[in-house]
């Protein structure tokens, strides 16, 4: 069974502009620049512990993985990486026989131009 088509997000859906926006009000931009930075080196961590996950063939843990990556993706605004995370997820739960990394390299291709986005978004934040 081939893994089901995962296409990367146009550049407007990476980012959930509103919320962070939202977080900005309500932390302060100095503040907000500090979780935003920290949750990039953490959700960054989380994408390489899920490939290595992946390689070593852990479907039961991949999942776990996603579930904490859909998690903290959302928390920082980035909401392809989060959808995308969730669904990984799920598909891993629901369809055991359909091959893991299909799955994880569809998923996998969101995470850099995800963090892109969110390093651009923090660059031009005043």
């Amino acid at each position: 069974m081939q893994a089901p088509a995962q296409r990367a997000a146009p550049a407007a859906e990476l980012l959930d502009n509103s919320y962070l926006t939202s977080l900005e009000n309500a932390l302060g931009l100095e503040l907000t620049r500090d979780v935003l930075a920290d949750g990039l080196i953490e959700v960054s961590d989380r994408l390489d512990h899920l490939t290595e996950q992946s390689r070593m063939g852990d479907r039961v843990k991949v999942a776990q993985i996603a579930h904490d990556i859909a998690g903290s993706a959302g928390h920082m605004g980035l909401k392809a990486l989060s959808v995308g995370a969730r669904k990984l997820e799920q598909d891993l739960k629901a369809v055991p026989e359909m091959p893991m990394a299909g799955l994880v390299e569809a998923f996998l291709s969101l995470g850099p131009i995800s963090l892109t986005a969110l390093r651009v978004y923090l660059d031009h934040l005043c």
